[in-house]
């Protein structure tokens, strides 16, 4: 008599030991996943602050030598059509409008503007600008009647331009208030320096959101001329 191959199906125990198993990887795979999105938006956001670096040194060979005003200071930001803030003066260098021109089109019902305006951590907030990167509230601020000049700036590898900042501010500081730097990427927070480089540091070595910094080589007040806060 021919023999008859005979197929035996999964049990109930067999399946749930696979799905089991599928169950123990995803766990272990999300994560990493998730890591490596965060990371990403931190590499994102480091790049678009080291375009703005760069369109800083290029607008000061174009304008003798002066850099632009920081735009309002402790404040969110009201005022949108001043050519000589930072988010209008150096959006040319980069092939963008200026973000006052974005801005007023669309008002403050959280549309995304131009993506090199914005932190890919950042969310919209209600009846804000949507901009989330702040100008050193001690560079070029508008209580000085000349805006600073570039190579008059000491250590441009350690003073800062700009930070990844409060959504809808112009300038930042830290301080224990909303235009404080932020820490949006996993408790770090990125910086662009005068000398066109961007990197990231511990918020809280920068002081993000208590006005307490720790690093000696991350310079805000550079210039003695001016009051210790400059609103």
């Amino acid at each position: 008599m021919p023999i008859r191959a005979t197929t035996r199906g999964f049990s109930l125990v067999e399946l749930l030991v696979v799905m089991a198993i599928i169950a123990a990887l995803a766990a272990l795979l999300l994560p990493a996943l998730g890591n490596g999105k965060t990371e990403a938006r931190r590499t994102q956001c480091v790049n678009q602050l080291q375009q703005w670096g760069k369109a800083l040194g290029l607008y000061a060979d174009e304008n003798a030598d002066a850099t632009p005003r920081r735009g309002q200071g402790v404040r969110p930001l009201t005022q949108l059509d001043r050519p000589e803030d930072w988010f209008n003066a150096l959006a040319p260098e980069l092939s963008v409008q200026g973000f006052g021109s974005y801005a007023s089109s669309a008002g403050t019902n959280g549309n995304s503007p131009p993506q090199l305006f914005v932190c890919p951590e950042a969310k919209a907030v209600p009846q804000r600008y949507f901009l989330t990167y702040a100008m050193n509230m001690y560079l070029s601020p508008w209580n000085q009647p000349e805006p600073h000049q570039f190579s008059a700036i000491p250590k441009p590898a350690m003073v800062v331009f700009l930070a990844d900042g409060g959504v809808g501010y112009s300038s930042a500081f830290p301080a224990a208030a909303e235009y404080s730097p932020q820490a949006r990427h996993g408790r770090m927070v990125n910086l662009a320096f005068v000398d066109g480089h961007a990197q990231g540091f511990k918020g809280d070595e920068i002081g993000c959101n208590t006005g307490t910094a720790k690093r000696s080589d991350v310079i805000w007040q550079f210039d003695t001329s001016l009051p210790a806060f400059a609103p």
